[in-house]
């Protein structure tokens, strides 16, 4: 039996549905998981792609069990020998997509309807394998590139600083230029010698309204 969503999430399932790049940054037991399982079904979407932390994979399958009336398969890739579903729902762990190579071609070579990036704060590094993975680097594209919506979910955006903001917005197109030029215009610092050391933001309305372009975030209050 399937469960009945409240209305804040049917709400916030068709903002992320009517966007090709999301940012669901509700709090934490908000329920964002079941929100993107809605949006799928609203943009009747296929096949579906989760990327999300390893401790996770398994409630992803149940959460399309228990929001989806669209009988899906899911299939949950546990090792690089796994492979994806022919249709469907494939769930991979950030760290098994960055890395296994062959796992990784054969899931860009798909045309995915939905990519979701659960805990997308775990893409805040630029440098980090599993955001160039996901993101692309160097003109080279990412997992993200061949997909028709690419919904993140957080409930921590920016955990240390809004410097990790740049990946999701360069990423879906809002900002389009470098990083350190992201740095200078958004966040306060200094040269500590060893390179800038951020110590706060500044140009906060700027940052909100480029952020109000693709993210809905809603408080437990």
């Amino acid at each position: 039996e399937l469960e009945t969503p409240f209305p804040y999430q049917i709400e916030g399932a068709q903002y992320v549905a009517s966007k090709q790049h999301a940012l669901l940054a509700d709090d934490m037991g908000l329920g964002k998981s079941c929100q993107a399982v809605l949006a799928c079904d609203a943009v009747g979407a296929r096949d579906i792609l989760v990327v999300c932390p390893a401790a996770v994979r398994i409630n992803w399958s149940r959460e399309f069990a228990r929001f989806s009336p669209m009988d899906r398969e899911c299939v949950v890739l546990a090792t690089g020998r796994d492979r994806p579903g022919a249709q469907g729902v494939t769930i991979v762990s950030y760290d098994l997509l960055a890395a296994n190579d062959k796992l990784r071609h054969e899931l860009r070579s798909r045309a995915w309807d939905v990519l979701i990036l659960d805990e997308a704060h775990y893409l805040k590094e630029r440098s980090a394998k599993r955001t160039k993975v996901v993101y692309g680097h160097a003109g080279r594209p990412g997992l993200a590139n061949a997909c028709r919506h690419v919904w993140r979910l957080t409930g921590t955006p920016a955990p240390n600083n809004a410097s990790e903001l740049w990946t999701h917005l360069k990423s879906a197109g809002i900002y389009t230029g470098a990083y350190w030029d992201f740095v200078f215009e958004f966040c306060t610092g200094f040269d500590a010698g060893f390179g800038f050391k951020i110590t706060g933001h500044k140009n906060v309305d700027k940052l909100k309204l480029l952020m109000a372009q693709f993210m809905l975030r809603r408080k437990k209050e």
